[in-house]
């Protein structure tokens, strides 16, 4: 079974301090300067990585930048053989 990933109708917008994004489907809060850096390029938390441009060269980016300022083994954790 799948499931339509569209999102339908789409609104957006600030609810300060949040900025939101409603769909059909979901609905998502996004705390500014929360896990946000390289000039907003991407987003992160302690189990996840979202880089706001779709494709290798943006993802290749953030991860140069991130290792730049000295934040790459912030935001990637180390997984360790068994």
């Amino acid at each position: 079974m799948t499931r339509d990933a569209s999102p339908g109708t789409v609104e957006r917008g600030w609810d300060e301090p949040w900025y939101r994004v409603r769909t059909d489907a979901f609905e998502a809060s996004f705390l500014p300067g929360a896990g946000e850096a390289l000039g907003g390029r991407f987003f992160w938390v302690s189990d996840g990585l979202i880089v706001r441009d779709p494709g290798v060269d943006s993802m290749t980016g953030v991860i140069a930048g991130l290792i730049g300022t000295d934040e790459f083994t912030t935001v990637f954790q180390r997984v360790e053989d068994d």
